[in-house]
C-alpha cells in the first residue's frame, strides 16, 4: 500500500506499508541432506512488515536574491529524506 500527498510550497510526503511472508521450500535440512520434502518453513530472510516514509522539499531560494548569478546558484535545490522501519528477521528455531 502506498499513499502520496503533495502539499503546497514544494513539499510532498509519501508513506508505504508492506506485509509479506517468505517461505523456504526445498531448502537445506541438516538432518537429512538427501530428503528436502519436509523443509517447508519461514525463510531466513522473512520480514513480515515494512514501513517507509519519504519527504521531498523544493525550496524557492532564487526568490531571495535579485542578481542573476544568485538566482542561478540558488535555483534547482531539493532536500529529501527516506526512513524505513521493518520487523526483525526471525531467529532459527523459533
Amino acid at each position: 500500500m502506498q499513499v502520496q500527498h503533495r502539499l503546497s510550497q514544494g513539499f510532498s510526503l509519501q508513506f508505504g506499508y508492506t506485509y509479506a511472508k517468505s517461505i523456504m521450500l526445498d531448502g537445506m535440512d541438516f538432518n537429512n541432506q538427501f530428503d528436502f520434502s519436509n523443509t517447508h518453513a519461514p525463510s531466513l530472510l522473512d520480514q513480515r512488515q515494512r514501513i517507509s516514509f519519504a519527504a521531498v522539499y523544493r525550496p524557492r531560494l532564487e526568490q531571495l536574491t535579485a542578481s542573476d548569478a544568485g538566482r542561478k546558484a540558488l535555483s534547482g535545490w531539493t532536500l529529501s529524506s527516506v526512513m524505513e522501519f521493518s520487523s526483525a528477521v526471525p531467529t532459527p528455531g523459533c
